[in-house]
């Protein structure tokens, strides 16, 4: 079993070196931890589908990204100075992480 073969739905399968290895058939696009716009957490679903269209929080894209669509899908992006204008005043949530 050396090519990859069709297995449950959206997955396929082959065997590599003794092992079974099962890869979905779609690469996902990864969502980041924080938004590379704002550099805040990424905290909500609403912030995972901005970023799946617009590559960007919930916030920036309210207020960048639709604001000005069309140079955004040309690639524009706020500055950091613009940034820190006008989410400087929203609150970063702390994150405790036990290992």
């Amino acid at each position: 079993m050396n090519e990859w073969k069709p297995y449950l739905n959206d997955r396929l399968i082959k065997e590599r070196e003794g092992f079974y290895v099962i890869k979905p058939v779609e690469e996902r696009q990864i969502v980041p931890l924080a938004c590379p716009v704002c550099d805040y957490l990424m905290r909500t679903v609403d912030d995972e589908k901005s970023y799946r269209e617009f590559e960007c929080c919930e916030s920036c894209e309210t207020f960048w990204a639709r604001a000005r669509l069309p140079s955004w899908r040309d690639g524009w992006r706020p500055t950091k100075e613009q940034v820190q204008e006008k989410l400087g005043g929203r609150k970063k949530i702390t994150v405790n992480m036990l290992f």
